[in-house]
């Protein structure tokens, strides 16, 4: 019977050990309530529901409107209007434009709240936050600081092209350190493999250059990589090959 229980909710749990009292007739109750483990007002509570035939319970809800444990912010309103404190002096950006952030974490701030006494974790702050209208946001390029009338080197270049001449790009690539350096990604493997702590350049075995070729004309690339600087000898070397 209890394993059954265990697979109900609150009321149904009230529900069914109610109905098995109600079986047992004299004394139902109290051995229900021993054999579930129950409150005897429980099973009571729910006699009464039953009895009523559910009218004052609601539906496809367990609880009743408003029941469950009450907002902590209406429970401690002094440690939110702490944290509304916190946020306005951990607050940057311009305050006449729309972007403003928080300097600190969630955890952060939730530690120098401890440290006044005020428990709020860091996922009521965070709810907060969301409240605020706050929320996690990244870097958007938007911004475009080209040149007024960019496009005129492109149809400068598109002459060229009409006419038959060779057109490519040349690019030198970010430099890379040879070595036993970590590198994002992952692969299928039974031990991970172990690599330096720090990313020194004297211990890398090399620190190529890379350098990409764009033949417009044909839409094809090539990239050569060289362990020398980025100079015009080697891009020209480069170029030629």
């Amino acid at each position: 019977m209890n394993q059954f229980l265990s697979r109900l909710d609150k009321q149904q749990r009230r529900w069914y050990a109610a109905l098995g009292a109600k079986k047992l007739s004299h004394g139902g109750t109290k051995q229900i309530s021993q054999i579930t483990g129950m409150h005897v007002n429980t099973i009571r509570r729910g006699r009464h529901e039953l009895e009523e035939q559910l009218k004052s319970c609601p539906s496809g809800r367990i609880r009743q409107q408003g029941g469950g444990r009450k907002l902590l912010k209406k429970i401690t309103p002094v440690a939110f209007q702490s944290l509304q404190r916190l946020v306005e002096e951990d607050t940057a950006g311009s305050p006449m434009g729309g972007c403003r952030w928080v300097r600190h974490s969630l955890r952060q701030m939730s530690r120098t709240l401890q440290r006044q006494c005020m428990e709020l974790s860091h996922e009521t702050i965070r709810q907060w936050l969301k409240q605020q209208g706050y929320s996690l946001k990244s870097n958007r390029k938007s911004l475009d600081a080209s040149v007024p009338h960019r496009d005129n080197q492109f149809r400068y270049i598109r002459r060229f092209i009409r006419a038959g001449y060779p057109v490519i790009s040349v690019d030198a690539k970010k430099k890379e350190l040879i070595g036993n350096f970590k590198n994002p990604g992952q692969r299928w493997q039974r031990q991970a493999t172990l690599v330096n702590a720090h990313d020194f350049p004297k211990d890398a075995v090399a620190k190529p250059m890379p350098y990409g070729i764009y033949d417009v004309v044909h839409n094809l690339g090539y990239v050569y990589v060289g362990i020398a600087a980025a100079t015009p000898e080697f891009a020209v070397d480069a170029i030629a090959r």
